[in-house]
């Protein structure tokens, strides 16, 4: 790590790097020369352990969100696919760092040899900073509502408090019946459902990547109760949260030893167990 690169450039994956005091200095000393600073998935997290990224709009995977906000808030994070805050880059992993290289192709040259980038690497479509990862749940489906697409955003801002349907359908200039229709038609289930599903989704991501305290995560998430939260947790996963928080555990000792699969629970919805790789005969 003795030399300077003109960007620096940490790549993570789906869990964030251990903590590396060497690694650290030298993306000061990075700062300090001026260079640019990019975080790629889970490399975001290094970049603000230094305290770097403070005060910066960076992107963040959804599946890492939830525990890098309560170990970061002062940073600004977002769940879009790329952001670029002055020297600060980062994406969410995935095609959206393809999105980001775009734009040093852009800064560097022209929108010509952009195009031609894209061209050679069959890119249809290419993301701008700020454009979003996903919708919650719903992350292959074209959803093109605009009121609909309001009235999710304003669930996802208003986890740990929920807001009535009545006052988001007002704010999206819809009745309550609209957006019962519309939310049946395009997501095929009803808004109280899918804003309960997507707390409960937090609230799982916390577990997993998180050591606060499940009544914690509870709250957070816009529970009343423990005992709420576990009853509607278990319909939706299929295990209590303490089994998940145990699971998760064990993954993350075992690590390649295991692997997610799904199933399906007596409500019809999709909870994840580990299984054991199959020994070789």
């Amino acid at each position: 790590m003795g030399s300077f690169p003109a960007v620096a450039v940490i790549c993570g994956g789906s869990h964030p790097l251990a903590v590396n005091r060497a690694l650290h200095s030298w993306l000061r000393d990075c700062r300090a020369r001026k260079l640019c600073l990019v975080g790629i998935a889970s490399g975001i997290f290094s970049i603000a352990q230094t305290g770097l990224a403070d005060g910066r709009r960076c992107a963040v995977h959804w599946e890492q969100f939830p525990s890098f906000v309560e170990q970061f808030p002062g940073v600004a994070a977002v769940q879009s696919a790329f952001e670029i805050d002055g020297d600060t880059y980062s994406c969410s992993g995935g095609d959206a760092a393809f999105d980001m290289f775009v734009q040093f192709v852009l800064e560097d040259f022209d929108s010509l040899i952009a195009s031609r980038v894209c061209e050679k690497a069959a890119a249809m479509r290419i993301r701008q900073p700020g454009d979003r990862q996903r919708l919650p749940l719903h992350a292959g489906a074209a959803i093109h509502h605009d009121g609909l697409l309001k009235i999710i955003e304003q669930m996802e801002m208003h986890l740990d408090e929920p807001v009535a349907l009545e006052a988001m359908a007002a704010a999206s200039h819809l009745s309550r019946r609209q957006v019962e229709r519309i939310f049946s038609k395009q997501i095929g289930r009803s808004p109280a459902r899918y804003y309960l599903e997507m707390r409960l989704e937090r609230a799982h991501l916390l577990i997993a990547n998180s050591q606060l305290p499940i009544v914690e995560i509870a709250m957070a998430c816009g529970f009343v109760s423990a005992s709420h939260f576990a009853k509607a947790y278990r319909e939706n996963y299929g295990m209590t949260p303490s089994e998940a928080r145990s699971e998760a555990i064990e993954r993350r000792r075992n690590g390649p030893a295991t692997w997610p699969v799904q199933h399906i629970t007596q409500s019809g919805h999709t909870a994840v167990r580990l299984r054991k790789h199959a020994q070789s005969a």
